[in-house]
């Protein structure tokens, strides 16, 4: 149970810094302007509930470190498949369901679980 639990608290520190990266860094503009409409705000600035970010996060973490070990092999690939799997199916919920959803938005969450689901499955890989 130890090494479960440092793995998953390694991979969630991961996806946290990748998610950070992704949506504050590389695509800050294209998310400030896309979220615009729909995002919460405190003082001007665009603010997400944090707890409720961790604990997404901490789910799709989670799979990660449950799943592909039993995958015996191909971490990466699975990790991909994985990865749209959660961050895939988020954009595209959205986008069904949330009228200020944009195109651009689905698409880079699905790169983002692309990207990122890589990134994991290669640790978690490591980490077996």
């Amino acid at each position: 149970m130890g090494k479960f639990l440092r793995n998953w608290v390694i991979v969630l520190i991961v996806w946290l810094v990748i998610s950070y990266a992704w949506t504050s860094l590389i695509f800050a503009n294209q998310y400030m302007v896309n979220l615009s409409k729909i995002a919460r705000y405190s003082g001007g600035e665009q603010v997400p509930l944090m707890s409720w970010l961790i604990l997404a996060h901490a789910i799709v973490a989670l799979a990660y470190v449950f799943f592909l070990p039993k995958a015996k092999g191909n971490y990466v690939m699975n990790g991909v498949l994985l990865g749209w799997a959660t961050f895939g199916f988020f954009g595209i919920l959205n986008y069904a369901i949330l009228a200020d959803w944009t195109i651009s938005l689905k698409l880079m969450d699905v790169a983002l679980g692309t990207i990122g689901g890589a990134i994991v499955g290669w640790l978690t890989e490591r980490l077996s």
